[in-house]
């Protein structure tokens, strides 16, 4: 949308441009000067500076032209750096010691969090090794969300981020972090107050694929960056350190936004209870010294 303004400020013609030069004729004053204005650019296109130029006296054609810049923004999907967890910044740059995260499928947003269209699509992507690079598909001055539609396998939900495009064409940065999925367990005794070494445990889906095993130690047992957020595992013993019982399974879902989460599995020792009685009277007999063998 453009407009032709006098020295005073006063609107002498407004149009949207099209596909042919625009022309004005018998309107504008021989020898004055007039300033070409852009009040809203193409969709896709920077904000262009006004222009001025004064009518030739003699009646000869004046050309004017106004050229638009590109609407242009960088996108980094990084994992968690232990800063602020989503920011835009007005100038190309990322932390030195970024690791890009490959595989995250994102979506960009209206400001009402409707899908934002570009040529009649949704605009979704899928990162990649380095940054998705934006040119010409969203407006200058417009704010958009970031949201991420599925984070890439190990790594938890991002919030969303909000951002509005620049009106002169420059390079704007978005940067969306990821935390890696994170989860401790531990395997204690009945009352919750030690870790019992020398259990073997391990983790499955719902659908009983294994994904990890291990026998634990004196410290709970971590898995980071392996796990999907929001699905649900299960924590099974496959057999218990000796002088202990097996413990009941214990599920759990990962947390959507890559928190840690805490599983503990107890286990209650082995009990047995050993009589020795007279064969005749059935009473309690002392005295009679036993002898506990394995099965070997």
């Amino acid at each position: 949308h453009l407009q032709i303004l006098d020295q005073d400020g006063m609107v002498m013609e407004e149009w949207t441009s099209g596909p042919i030069p625009h022309k004005i004729q018998g309107k504008l004053t021989a020898g004055e000067t007039y300033t070409l204005r852009e009040k809203i650019p193409a969709d896709g296109y920077a904000l262009a500076k006004d222009i001025e130029f004064t009518v030739n006296r003699d009646g000869s054609v004046n050309f004017v032209e106004m050229t638009d810049d590109t609407t242009k923004v960088r996108i980094y999907k990084n994992a968690y750096q232990g800063s602020d967890r989503g920011m835009k910044k007005s100038s190309p740059s990322v932390p030195e010691k970024a690791a890009p995260i490959k595989g995250a499928v994102l979506q960009i947003l209206n400001e009402d969090k409707t899908p934002a269209m570009f040529e009649g699509r949704e605009m979704i992507f899928t990162t990649g090794e380095t940054f998705a690079f934006l040119e010409r598909k969203l407006t200058a001055g417009k704010t958009y969300w970031l949201h991420e539609v599925k984070p890439a396998p190990g790594y938890g939900y991002a919030e969303d981020i909000k951002f509005t495009v620049s009106m002169d064409g420059k390079i704007d940065v978005v940067v969306m972090e990821d935390k890696p999925t994170k989860a401790v367990i531990s395997k204690k005794d009945i009352t919750g107050e030690h870790e019992v070494p020398g259990c073997e445990m391990q983790l499955m889906t719902e659908d009983g694929e294994a994904i990890e095993r291990w026998v634990s130690g004196t410290e709970p047992h971590e898995i980071t960056g392996k796990l999907e957020a929001d699905r649900t595992y299960i924590l099974t013993e496959v057999k218990p350190a000796p002088g202990y019982a097996y413990g009941a399974e214990v599920k759990f879902t990962v947390n959507h936004d890559g928190s840690a989460n805490r599983a503990e599995m107890r286990d209650d020792v082995t009990k047995a209870e050993i009589l020795k009685i007279d064969g005749s009277s059935k009473k309690p007999l002392a005295g009679a010294e036993l002898e506990i063998l394995d099965e070997t």
